[in-house]
């Protein structure tokens, strides 16, 4: 199911997004995509007024790597009831910016709802070529699994969330399974995969605007297949994991199309395991959705902790 966000546009078709791109009118079109423009002026703007969170001082620093961005940290909440569900945070920055320290508010925020979370450090662009990013997710997930066993926490199963590059990162480990095998790791079950602003197909997330093949230039080796990187790729009939894509129509760095794409494949054979959330209002673009979602009540707030509630039952 699809479900947009502003309801003055009465003219949106709301499940048509998944089922059929093509039955929008041009005019419909128009008036959900703001200019190109525009959506860059207020995305630039959005770095100056999402504002920032809180530090946690609840987080715990574990180093698995010699890099300064190859650590965890990790949110155990408060009191007794605490879920068997882990949660699993990766940070986007175009693989070239940020780190979990930067986000610590978001381990705070899933860890208050009673969830487990480790927040996913991995080494940056462009001095680590990918896989190194890869190579350091599931390093630090076999970190953080060990750590909680030694303090007696028991986890089921796995919930990963990814924001912009984090998302297409935790796209890679929830779906191909090869990565697991080459790197000697097993993942506990997935329960969901929740992809916040996330390239999933580079082609429909970028298209040729220059800035972002830029950054993917510095993520990949010259010549490198970039096809083995991209989530789309390993979604396959078999799997069972739920997702939910969560976007903004004026998102000027990553296509909402990428999400669109992603959902029809993973909702292939008439499976219900998609969901996508589009964003419509057009003062929100990638940066304040991503982060700003994780610090103020959003609808885009409200439909991910009912996911993460439901499939976690």
């Amino acid at each position: 199911m699809t479900r947009l966000a502003s309801t003055h546009m009465d003219s949106i078709k709301i499940h048509s997004l998944l089922n059929n791109t093509n039955n929008l009118s041009d005019s419909e079109l128009n008036t959900m995509k703001s200019c190109s423009f525009r959506n860059t002026l207020g995305e630039y703007i959005s770095w100056f007024t999402v504002g920032k969170g809180g530090n946690s001082n609840t987080a715990k620093k574990h180093f698995y790597g010699k890099d300064k961005h190859q650590y965890i940290l990790q949110f155990i909440p408060d009191g007794n009831d605490i879920k068997k569900t882990l949660v699993i945070y990766i940070h986007g920055g175009g693989w070239n910016h940020f780190e979990p320290d930067d986000f610590k508010y978001v381990g705070s925020f899933f860890s208050n709802l009673g969830y487990p979370t480790t927040s996913l450090g991995y080494r940056l662009t462009p001095k680590n070529k990918y896989p190194a990013q890869i190579e350091d997710i599931l390093t630090g997930y076999s970190t953080a699994i060990q750590n909680f066993k030694e303090q007696h926490l028991q986890i089921d199963n796995i919930i990963i969330v990814g924001f912009s590059a984090g998302a297409h990162l935790g796209g890679l480990i929830a779906y191909n399974k090869e990565l697991q095998d080459k790197y000697g790791v097993k993942l506990l079950p997935i329960k969901g995969f929740c992809s916040i602003s996330g390239p999933l197909r580079f082609e429909s997330a970028f298209g040729k605007d220059r800035s972002a093949n830029h950054m993917l230039n510095m993520l990949f080796e010259k010549g490198y297949d970039r096809s083995n990187a991209e989530p789309y790729n390993f979604v396959s009939p078999k799997d069972s994991i739920q997702v939910l894509c969560i976007h903004s129509l004026n998102d000027p760095l990553c296509n909402y199309q990428t999400s669109v794409e992603f959902l029809k494949k993973v909702n292939q054979n008439g499976s219900a395991l998609g969901d996508l959330y589009l964003e419509t209002d057009k003062h929100i673009h990638h940066t304040n959705l991503g982060i700003g979602m994780f610090l103020k009540d959003m609808p885009a707030r409200q439909v991910l902790v009912e996911w993460l509630n439901k499939i976690s039952e």
